[in-house]
């Protein structure tokens, strides 16, 4: 791989492609931080990301993709295009002065912000009593979160 010359997202997902299926939001992980300067992909990770995922179990975190580009785009993409859907929304959403590092920050703390939503009502992580009587009752209806 050539620094410059080589892409290394599309090196990442043919590497990939071959061996264990990586999930959507590994896909869309290495999207986000791949190709971003060392401190401040560390950075970026250590204080969003990482607990961000934490958060999550197994496949959850492909789901919790999924209801964001919906709740963002107002389209519901197939599960197996999420990661597609959101390398397109990112690119959409880039504000036409906006650097890099600034887009691709703004985009991480939106996704963490989001996640702790989904997360208090999909996994009864709600500190407040009557939102989180009101999730349940959404979660015994076998009600999505969108």
């Amino acid at each position: 791989m050539t620094r410059g010359q080589d892409n290394p997202q599309l090196i990442f997902e043919s590497m990939n492609s071959t061996g264990k299926d990586l999930s959507q939001a590994d896909l869309i992980r290495n999207f986000v931080l791949m190709d971003l300067e060392h401190d401040f992909q560390t950075d970026l990770y250590q204080r969003f990301w990482q607990p961000m995922e934490s958060g999550f179990v197994q496949n959850k975190f492909d789901e919790f993709m999924r209801h964001y580009l919906t709740t963002k785009t107002g389209v519901i993409p197939k599960i197996e295009k999420v990661y597609d859907e959101f390398k397109k929304y990112s690119h959409v959403i880039r504000a036409e002065n906006e650097d890099s590092q600034t887009h691709i920050k703004n985009l991480v703390i939106s996704l963490k912000d989001y996640a702790g939503y989904f997360c208090a009502m999909a996994f009864d992580k709600e500190t407040d009593k009557e939102l989180r009587v009101t999730f349940h009752d959404l979660r015994e209806l076998k009600v999505d979160v969108v």
